[in-house]
């Protein structure tokens, strides 16, 4: 580091809706500017540097990081705009042909992972989850004056969003699936798990700092431990049972590894520490979930899921349900709508093909318009059980 590289100022963006290791990265490059002798800027106007962290998982998500880049890299001329996250891997001709000559930046190997979010990063997220995140304590606060919580309402509102109440732990990066629609595995690689005393020393860590909420992190959880001679029970076994009182949050479980040890998984996943899943099954079809290459019965799934809502009432499970996927007949499409039934929180997401993955080529492309109206159609489902849930929950009250 030079004596001028001591002097200037760092500013850190993300251009994600809300992914939890996007803006757990965002803490990391703070951290390592910083050892470099930096210093952090109040706002982009007075940074030297400025990185952008992106996000490229869908055509929408580039759109938004590529708008972000033209746009920094214009109104601040005189600052070194750096590029981060998804983009320069899932698509890196658009990042040579449209930003030649900016400059990219990975995570050094060496550097720890964060294990808190930062609040400024929560105030260029979309509109919906700033409102969730505005509405949170007023809700929150409700529920403790009249002493009851409305589960699992209560534990969607508390999971649905991250925020700075979280600590983080990392469990994994990279995973082992082989999904035709997704870019994000050349972003991240295989699987690379952390040791277990690692991710526990980590819990540790947060606990002696008063954290109460704990989001487990990794690209797919599921299949932790798997190139480490272990697997996602010894995982869960060790974040249940600490002897302390606080609450986990699994980000990202593919239901392909529900077949491994299930009993053990239903036990697991049912304790009541584990207050939010995020279970992606991305088709209500099975014909589409083969194209998909996700290989898993969907009925087992959903037998699973009920018998771990059976035993913990107050879990809230969430699910990623794509939309307008290649070769998808109406009918499939409507197995979709049909399975937010098994679900407390859904997002759909509308099929985008993304370079370099087999579903890019795929015969049968849904029209643009078609992919509209099924979205619109999803909401719709989704709006009505989201109302369902809202309204069980408070007809089944827990203290």
């Amino acid at each position: 580091m030079s004596i001028s590289d001591s002097n200037k100022k760092f500013y850190v963006i993300s251009s994600t809706e809300g992914c939890a290791t996007n803006l757990q990265e965002n803490n990391s490059y703070r951290k390592d500017y910083t050892n470099q002798g930096m210093i952090a800027a109040q706002n982009a106007e007075t940074a030297d540097v400025i990185l952008i962290n992106t996000c490229a998982y869908s055509q929408q998500m580039e759109d938004r990081s590529t708008d972000m880049i033209t746009e920094y890299k214009s109104k601040y001329p005189n600052a070194n705009v750096v590029v981060a996250g998804c983009l320069p891997k899932i698509n890196p001709k658009k990042m040579k042909t449209e930003f030649e000559g900016t400059p990219l930046r990975s995570l050094p190997e060496s550097l720890d992972f964060a294990d808190q979010f930062d609040r400024s990063d929560f105030e260029l997220l979309s509109d919906k989850h700033r409102l969730v995140v505005k509405l949170r304590p007023l809700y929150f606060w409700i529920e403790s004056k009249i002493g009851i919580k409305f589960n699992p309402l209560h534990n969607i509102f508390k999971t649905v969003v991250v925020n700075e109440d979280f600590h983080l732990v990392t469990a994994s990066t990279g995973c082992l699936g082989k999904c035709t629609f997704c870019a994000i595995k050349r972003a991240k690689g295989s699987l690379k798990s952390r040791p277990l005393p690692t991710i526990l020393s980590d819990f540790e860590n947060g606990l002696k700092k008063n954290k109460k909420l704990f989001w487990i992190l990794g690209d797919d959880i599921g299949c932790w431990g798997l190139d480490i001679k272990s697997n996602i029970s010894e995982l869960l076994l060790g974040v249940t049972t600490l002897n302390a009182q606080y609450e986990v949050v699994l980000n990202y479980f593919d239901p392909h590894y529900l077949k491994n040890n299930t009993e053990a998984l239903i036990k697991l996943l049912s304790s009541e520490k584990i207050v939010g899943l995020n279970m992606p099954i991305q088709s209500g079809n099975q014909r589409i979930l083969n194209e998909m290459q996700r290989h898993y019965d969907l009925n087992f799934v959903f037998n699973t899921l009920e018998k771990i809502k059976s035993r913990n009432k107050k879990i809230a499970i969430k699910t990623n349900i794509i939309v307008g996927f290649p070769g998808e007949s109406w009918s499939e499409f409507f197995d979709s709508v049909y399975s937010v039934r098994h679900f407390d929180a859904i997002l759909a997401l509308k099929f985008t093909p993304r370079p370099m993955t087999p579903a890019n080529t795929m015969e049968n492309q849904i029209p643009e318009s078609v992919k509209l109206i099924r979205m619109a159609l999803m909401n719709l489902a989704i709006t009505f059980r989201h109302i369902y849930v809202a309204v069980s929950s408070f007809l089944r009250i827990s203290r």
